[in-house]
C-alpha cells in the first residue's frame, strides 16, 4: 500500500494508505502513530478501485473514520518511551490528468516491453520493487510512483533500442542482465560496442 495523506494531531501523527495493487486488500489502512510506536490501525472499506487515486466518497468514508478515531485516542495518554515506527513520506501526488495519463501509458508500454524482452516475473516485479509475491499484471496506474516511472522509463527505451537496432538485439541478454545490476557502466560498454552513442561518451569526445 501506497501512503496517501497524514496529518498531525497534537503529538500524533495519522497516516492513510491505499492500495497500489489488485492483491492489496480494497481499503483504507488509516494508522495512528505516537511517539513511534503505532498506537491504532483502522481499516475502511473502498467503494471503488482507486485507479488514479481515491474517489469523493470514499475520502469522506475515510474523514469519518478519523474523526471517530481522533475522538477515540483523545483521552488516552502517549507511550513513555520512543518506538522504532519509520515514518514515510506521502507517496501518491494530487490528482491531476496529465500525470493520470503518463502513468497509465508507462504502464501499458512497460507491461509490453517486458513481455517483448522476455523478462521473468519475479526479474520485472524485483525491477519495481514490489510488495514479495505480487506479479506487475495487477499493478495500478496509482501505484506508478516517481521511482517506478524512472524504472519503467528505462526498460522502455531498451525495448525500442532492441527493437530498432540489429546490433542492440544481439546484446539484449547482457544489456537485460547489466540493467538488471543496475550497473551503468557495463550498460554503457554493451552499448557503445553495439554503436549507441551515450551522453558520457559525448562529452569525453567534445
Amino acid at each position: 500500500m501506497l501512503k496517501w495523506h497524514e496529518l498531525e494531531e497534537g503529538q500524533t501523527l495519522y497516516e492513510a494508505f491505499l492500495p497500489e495493487h489488485d492483491l492489496d486488500p480494497q481499503e483504507w489502512l488509516l494508522r495512528a502513530v505516537r511517539r513511534g510506536h503505532v498506537v491504532a490501525e483502522r481499516r475502511v472499506p473502498l467503494v471503488w478501485r482507486p485507479t488514479f487515486g481515491p474517489d469523493g466518497g470514499d475520502i469522506a468514508a475515510l474523514e469519518a473514520a478519523l474523526e471517530s478515531l481522533i475522538a477515540d485516542l483523545g483521552a488516552e495518554a502517549p507511550p513513555t518511551t520512543d518506538g522504532s515506527y519509520v515514518r514515510r513520506p506521502v507517496e501518491i501526488a494530487p490528482p491531476d490528468p496529465w500525470q493520470h495519463a503518463s502513468q497509465y501509458s508507462i504502464l501499458e508500454e512497460f507491461t509490453s516491453a517486458i513481455s517483448a524482452l522476455e523478462f521473468g516475473d519475479a526479474e520485472a516485479a524485483a525491477w519495481l520493487e514490489l510488495p514479495s509475491g505480487y506479479p506487475v499484471v495487477g499493478l495500478l496506474p496509482v501505484g506508478v510512483t516517481s521511482s517506478r516511472y524512472q524504472r519503467m522509463r528505462q526498460v522502455v527505451a531498451l525495448y525500442h533500442l532492441v527493437e530498432h537496432n540489429p546490433l542492440v538485439s544481439q546484446r539484449k541478454d547482457s544489456l537485460i542482465a547489466a540493467l538488471l545490476r543496475e550497473d551503468r557502466h557495463a550498460l554503457q560498454i554493451e552499448l557503445e560496442a553495439a554503436g549507441v552513442v551515450t551522453a558520457s561518451t559525448d562529452k569525453r569526445e567534445a
